[in-house]
């Protein structure tokens, strides 16, 4: 707040979810680190889904589930089998949020749990 006159921060918006599309496609998963004074640490605190967006001309978006929602990630990230791509995954309770940095706005997404959608 400046005097009487209310600022509103990219941090304060919050976009819809659906406007991502309801098609995930899978591109890559690799584990999400946890962040200590502004340097990263080497404790996994999570998973990032990196998937296409079909409705948004395949426009890529990552979304983090956390480790307290979902202990291991949806494929084994570590196997000598590559993960499977172009698969539909669907995510529970996205919530996507913008934030400013480096002179551009950016997107966080963050969700509850992934689960394969089977055809």
């Amino acid at each position: 707040k400046k005097g009487n006159i209310y600022m509103l921060k990219i941090t304060d918006l919050k976009i819809e979810p659906t406007s991502l599309g309801d098609v995930f496609l899978l591109a890559e998963i690799s584990p999400s680190y946890e962040y200590k004074d502004g340097e990263r640490t080497t404790n996994i605190n999570g998973y990032k889904y990196s998937v296409a967006l079909p409705k948004l001309r395949f426009e890529k978006i990552s979304i983090k589930v956390p480790l307290n929602r979902k202990n291991n990630p949806l494929f084994d990230i570590n196997s000598e089998n590559p993960i499977p791509t172009g698969v539909k995954v669907g995510f529970k309770n996205i919530e996507v949020k913008p934030y400013f940095s480096a002179g551009n706005i950016n997107f966080t997404a963050t969700a509850d749990d992934v689960y394969l959608i089977k055809e």
